[in-house]
């Protein structure tokens, strides 16, 4: 096939090197202006990470004259002990025309640093690295990114040492999501799963300020504590930005200041819900299998009259009872900026609920899959 047609290449790494397919991959590396190179292990778990590791350097090795040229890396392995031995071809890199850096394990294995000490690649639109490896990343030399019109994406990878120190700490990683967007500007989405983190650090972070939509998967509760307290947002008025929160906890009321949308999902902790809600001052608010969000949630919100600025409330699949909707849309205040509920996998209504909350709700009512208003 002409160089012309190749869009992407993707190899495939099994149990050996097929020379034969390596070389028309260089061939054709030496003819395209642009690549975008995928590297894949195979979906075989029974690889050894010393023999991972082998064939990852040796194929680096061999396409590293190239990599200026790339449009995508995207290197995805089971051990990050390759990742590590990846990063030594990678750093010193110049690659102006790179916009995505894609390097993700799935087995920590090692808990070493990353070889990053300089990396050239303004044009970079979204980087998904494990959380150790970003730390490197970012404390590497860089340029100045270019002015992208809907911001960078920031994917912070799972780290989770299983029997060794994991030698990082939450103050790093907040002050390495800073200096990333001090090189590269400004973040439409941050996102960061299931890392763990040495405890002791006294260290403060410096502040995240220049971030968008925020989802956080996995996360502990001291994380989160430190992360929003030092998260101050581009704006004030409320209108933007989304914060996403899936299988998280929180140990003390804690939540983002002068952010617009909430999501919540597979939280099974009421504590930690109604810790979300209880400083939540956004405009929406999104409920999504959540087990600990329960008719007691709802009556705690009732009480303390929580989320008194938000507009929409949708609640999907979560033990809640029409009754106790009924008590929290109850408490509402006329004067109040409620305007909209959405609720999917509840008990169905009868005629009579059906009438009260359309009465109720002032704008939109949906009720499992019957558009009400």
């Amino acid at each position: 096939m002409k160089t012309t047609y190749w869009k992407s290449v993707v190899i495939m790494l099994d149990s050996t090197l097929e020379w034969s397919v390596i070389k028309i991959c260089l061939d054709v590396f030496e003819r395209l202006e642009t690549i975008k190179l995928h590297l894949v292990s195979s979906d075989r778990a029974d690889i050894d990470a010393s023999l991972e590791n082998t064939y990852y350097s040796l194929l680096m090795r061999l396409l590293a004259p190239h990599f200026h040229k790339c449009k995508i890396i995207s290197i995805d392995v089971w051990y990050r002990s390759t990742i590590v031995a990846v990063s030594y071809f990678l750093n010193n890199l110049v690659a102006r025309n790179l916009v995505k850096l894609s390097l993700l394990s799935y087995i920590t294995d090692s808990a070493k640093d990353a070889a990053f000490t300089s990396f050239i690649s303004p044009r970079l639109t979204a980087l998904s690295v494990d959380a150790k490896t970003f730390v490197a990343f970012a404390e590497a030399r860089g340029e100045t990114g270019v002015e992208i019109k809907f911001g960078r994406n920031l994917s912070v990878t799972s780290y989770h040492p299983e029997d060794k120190s994991p030698n990082l700490t939450e103050p790093e990683l907040i002050s390495a999501i800073v200096r990333f967007t001090d090189t590269y500007g400004c973040l439409s989405d941050l996102a960061v799963e299931d890392v763990l983190f040495d405890r002791l650090d006294d260290n403060e972070p410096e502040y995240v300020r220049t971030v968008n939509d925020v989802s956080f998967v996995d996360m502990d509760a001291s994380f989160l504590r430190a992360f929003f307290g030092y998260f101050d947002p581009p704006w004030a008025e409320g209108d933007q930005g989304m914060l996403s929160l899936t299988h998280c906890r929180l140990d003390l009321p804690s939540g983002a200041r002068f952010m617009a949308d909430l999501v919540l999902t597979e939280i099974d902790d009421s504590a930690t819900i109604l810790r979300v809600l209880e400083l939540w001052n956004g405009l929406t608010v999104d409920i999504t299998d959540c087990p600990g969000f329960t008719d007691d949630v709802l009556d705690v919100m009732v009480r303390d009259y929580h989320c008194g600025y938000v507009s929409t409330f949708t609640f999907t699949n979560c033990p809640i009872s029409v009754a106790g909707v009924r008590r929290f849309v109850s408490s509402r205040r006329p004067s109040d900026f409620f305007e909209e509920l959405h609720v999917w996998g509840a008990p169905s209504l009868n005629d009579a609920d059906r009438v009260w909350f359309k009465e109720k709700v002032p704008v939109e009512l949906t009720w499992n899959d019957e558009v009400l208003k």
